[in-house]
């Protein structure tokens, strides 16, 4: 009984993630191509097998949150010139030059205030933030070769699920 639960709940779990897939797919389709490009470098990173890529794979999946970002930004936000963003809790968040992570909370709260229900992108999101500073942190810090497949997958997986929601958030908006 306990082989036939676990068979039973991958599936159901295989099936959703394909449906949920089948509609990021559709929204990061409608990325521009140089964004588009670094997701295939980072399938094509983890498919060589090379230990030496996984931490690419790292810094591929940043540069696809700031590709994503700022592209979020500018759309969402195209008249916005002002260097702070004033949440709704009334914290000012720079969200000039470089400050990815503060753009993309900008574009989710923005997101958030126009969706019709209430959704999780954005605590979602701090989470990824947190997690990804701390394995680039690893990563600037020279441990490239402590950078495992399993951490490269999860950074991908998470990467995917966190932009897919907020891409998904902006397209139901």
């Amino acid at each position: 009984i306990k082989w036939q639960m676990d068979l039973q709940f991958g599936n159901t779990a295989k099936k959703i993630f394909e449906e949920y897939q089948e509609k990021v797919s559709l929204s990061f389709s409608k990325l521009s191509t140089a964004t588009l490009q670094k997701l295939s470098a980072i399938e094509d990173m983890m498919e060589d097998g090379n230990p030496e890529r996984y931490s690419q794979v790292l810094t591929s999946c940043r540069r696809l949150w700031e590709d994503t970002a700022k592209q979020l930004f500018d759309e969402v936000l195209p008249n916005y010139k002002e260097k702070l963003f004033k949440t709704k809790t009334g914290k000012e968040i720079d969200v000039s030059g470089d400050h990815y992570n503060n753009k993309l909370s900008a574009v989710i709260e923005t997101l958030q205030g126009k969706a019709a229900k209430n959704t999780l992108v954005g605590s979602e999101t701090i989470y990824l933030v947190d997690w990804m500073e701390q394995i680039n942190n690893s990563q600037s810090s020279g441990v490239h070769s402590n950078v495992t497949r399993e951490q490269a997958m999860q950074c991908i997986i998470h990467t995917y699920i966190a932009l897919g929601d907020i891409l998904n958030l902006k397209d139901d908006v």
